[in-house]
């Protein structure tokens, strides 16, 4: 038995039908904060060499463990900087 294509949404409701334009209610796009961005991309540079040198010297494991730890902690207070993604519209 061959299966039948799913159907699109009905226009009767209202939550999950397209807005006046004829397509569905998208959030606004992100600012692209290139600071922010520059700044995670180094971090992350950081992250990835010193998980390196872990590997090529198992001996300095312990300090790129705490190498590693405060690296989330840089990243974690540059995400928490970055201005918030605006928030989709409601339904019309």
């Amino acid at each position: 038995m061959a299966a039948a294509p799913i159907p699109a949404p009905s226009g009767g409701d209202q939550g999950n039908s397209p807005g006046p334009g004829g397509s569905f209610a998208s959030p606004a796009p992100a600012i692209n904060d290139s600071r922010a961005s520059n700044a995670l991309q180094s971090t992350m540079v950081i992250v990835s060499n010193a998980r390196r040198l872990s590997e090529d010297y198992p001996q300095v494991t312990p300090e790129v463990r705490e190498i590693l730890n405060l690296m989330q902690r840089v990243m974690a207070k540059i995400k928490g900087g970055q201005q918030p993604a605006e928030t989709q519209a409601p339904p019309v």
